[in-house]
């Protein structure tokens, strides 16, 4: 990225600018006058970098005007501390009047290039009642990027999540696009996009505390749906559920009253859905070893038992299978265990009791799957709770 005259090798960004601005006040300049070989760091706008040259007066003018076209690749604080410093040096040389002419040219080109836009080059698109349009939050440059990501987690609790969805995607792609530097902003990005998923116990826990505040129909649904992924820890990790059960637990959220608790005892749907990274997801459910008598216990953990002990539960042939030299092989555990008669299954139930190894889930007895019906309802059941908002619908 070319931000001021001295990286702009052979004056073709110059160039550009000059025939757009079409301002008399650069038809005059000079590029001998803009030599900055010879400038110390002081006559710099940005002198740690040399950026920015104003030992002349044509040299400050020509600086003005890269900057203004180029501050939004700035971080804000250090565009913040080059204004301050060209200011002083614009006083100096007097051009109060070119600059400002610069900044009215520039705000026109701005708005002829605001309309000639893209609707997926906005972050935040608004309709009203009567279908009129306003799109906010442009992406074109790394500030504006960063903007419309303040923007968004700013007023997370009046944009519902599938409207923040599509504007995190957007910020996100545009970001990838511009080589935007979102630092710890784009974790929280990934999960207003759903590009994540939660740990299922964590998940389970969030839906047995809403079970536990809600009445009525709700809390019998929400607790017969924490039942059911207790059972089946992988369905609250299953991709085409997962946007249901996020505005679900939202509309839960809000009937409520537990958005203003976030963080405070409660977690945020999407913390709890979209909180891990997909690479760490897969390595927890990897770690998952589900018995046929219905408990579900950490490979790992299981791994560790002595050959000796489950040879006396299983017997000597199960435990040859298992066994890799002196030790228990993972992978064959992994292989093997989950197929084990449910009677041999209950003995090792027994063992791992008695050796301190509990289960991360257990199938209760009574517990139906959850069917799509069941899923529809519950999601259908809050969709009169959105967000509240102004505006009508977004996109």
């Amino acid at each position: 990225m070319i931000l001021d005259y001295g990286q702009d090798i052979n004056g073709q960004e110059l160039a550009r600018m000059l025939q757009l601005y079409n301002l008399p006040q650069l038809n005059s300049i000079k590029q001998a006058s803009l030599d900055d070989s010879q400038a110390p760091p002081r006559a710099f706008a940005d002198p740690g970098n040399r950026l920015y040259n104003c030992y002349t007066k044509q040299a400050t003018l020509i600086s003005a005007l890269y900057f203004i076209e180029k501050r939004g690749y700035l971080r804000p604080q250090v565009a913040q501390r080059v204004q301050e410093h060209l200011d002083e040096y614009i006083n100096y040389w007097g051009l109060e009047n070119d600059v400002q002419a610069l900044e009215k040219r520039h705000d026109e080109l701005e708005k002829n290039s605001v309309d000639s836009l893209a609707d997926s080059d906005f972050a935040l698109i608004v309709k009203d009642e009567a279908g009129n349009k306003e799109r906010h939050y442009p992406l074109r440059n790394p500030a504006e990027i960063k903007r419309a990501a303040d923007y968004l987690q700013q007023h997370r609790n009046d944009i519902p999540w599938k409207d923040r969805q599509v504007m995190a995607y957007r910020i996100l792609d545009a970001a990838e696009n511009k080589a935007a530097d979102l630092g710890s902003m784009a974790n929280y990005l990934h999960k207003q996009a759903g590009m994540g998923v939660g740990n299922p116990q964590d998940i389970i826990l969030g839906i047995r505390g809403r079970a536990a505040a809600a009445q009525g129909d709700m809390k019998e649904l929400l607790t017969k749906l924490a039942k059911a992924a207790a059972e089946r820890p992988q369905d609250v990790l299953n991709r085409d559920r997962l946007p249901q059960l996020m505005n679900t637990l939202e509309g839960v959220d809000r009937d409520l009253g537990l958005v203003s608790s976030y963080g405070n005892g409660w977690q945020a749907p999407e913390d709890l859905l979209f909180g891990a990274t997909f690479k760490s997801a897969r390595e927890e459910l990897n770690d998952q070893c589900r018995l046929t008598s219905g408990s579900t216990y950490k490979l790992s953990e299981l791994s560790r038992l002595d050959i000796r002990d489950l040879q006396g539960c299983l017997g000597d042939e199960i435990t040859r299978e298992l066994r890799q030299g002196f030790n228990l092989d993972p992978v064959k555990v992994a292989e093997v265990l989950p197929t084990l008669p449910r009677d041999d299954a209950e003995l090792l139930d027994r063992l791992c009791f008695e050796k301190g190894i509990s289960p991360i889930f257990k199938q209760a007895e009574d517990v139906q799957q959850m069917g799509q019906a069941e899923w529809d309802q519950l999601a259908t059941g809050y969709q009169r709770s959105p967000a509240p908002r102004k505006a009508v619908s977004l996109f």
